[in-house]
């Protein structure tokens, strides 16, 4: 079990900077507590994919429809969906009103 607050801070120790500058993470939004801690390039993954649909659906990073997007690409990955192409399209078909 780690939570969000313990995986920011690792991040920064390993290198992802950008938290620390202020740039939204996916990490905001989901909390890790459950299953395998997430590796940097899993997590880099998942905001990818977040980032994307964030600007080709037009939602603010800090809405409740990222925490939205964040909680679903999360329980996508943890239940076995790794592929990017997968978790966008996958995604893709939620209606985020």
């Amino acid at each position: 079990m780690i939570p969000s607050q313990l995986v920011k801070l690792c991040l920064v120790m390993l290198g992802y900077h950008s938290i620390a500058r202020g740039r939204f993470m996916i990490t905001e939004h989901v909390s890790f507590t459950s299953g395998d801690p997430l590796q940097p390039e899993e997590l880099d993954l998942l905001q990818r994919v977040f980032d994307l649909t964030c600007a080709e659906v037009g939602i603010e990073k800090k809405s409740r429809q990222a925490e939205g997007l964040a909680a679903t690409l999360l329980k996508l990955f943890q239940s076995g969906t790794r592929d990017e192409r997968e978790l966008k399209a996958a995604v893709a078909k939620i209606d985020f009103i």
